[in-house]
């Protein structure tokens, strides 16, 4: 991680600005394109997403870290500024937007499905159906899985 003098409170607030305006800006391009339709959005425009992605990689680049915990540390650092105090907060609001975004494509992606929430040892949702997003041919997890046994880590991403 950089040295405190190396990353002013300028340099923060500055690198917290452009994330949060990027954020921002793709959030309200992906809110236009599920406007018009959820389906038309995962199916050809989900991509824009992936912008989030090049977005933390200039902010940890410019701050000069590896991790989120990291960034959060150097904000810490400078966290008697009030400017830097408001541009976390900020952060912290998009954030939560962007969460709040997904969970909402989530929902109404399931329609009226109903939900069980998963424990460390439950069985894997198996029968989730799954739209491959290049041939949109229909499958489950289970059909990607096969008869193996293997530990999985899924991640939520549209990109």
């Amino acid at each position: 991680m950089a040295s405190e003098e190396e990353v002013n409170q300028g340099s923060v607030l500055s690198t917290l600005h452009s994330l949060t305006e990027g954020m921002e800006d793709i959030v309200k391009k992906a809110r236009e394109y599920v406007k018009d339709s959820v389906d038309d959005f995962v199916s050809n425009r989900v991509g824009c997403l992936g912008g989030l992605i090049g977005l933390y990689c200039k902010t940890f680049l410019r701050l000069g870290v590896t991790t989120r915990s990291e960034v959060n540390r150097l904000c810490q650092r400078h966290f008697r500024h009030q400017e830097v105090q408001e541009a976390v907060a900020h952060l912290d609001d998009m954030e939560r937007e962007w969460n709040d975004f997904l969970k909402d494509i989530d929902r109404k992606l399931q329609g009226d499905a109903s939900t069980t929430e998963l424990v460390i040892g439950s069985p894997g949702p198996c029968d989730i159906p799954l739209a491959d997003a290049k041939t949109d041919k229909k499958l489950t997890l289970r059909d990607y899985l096969g008869d193996k046994n293997l530990v999985l880590v899924l991640l939520r991403h549209f990109a």
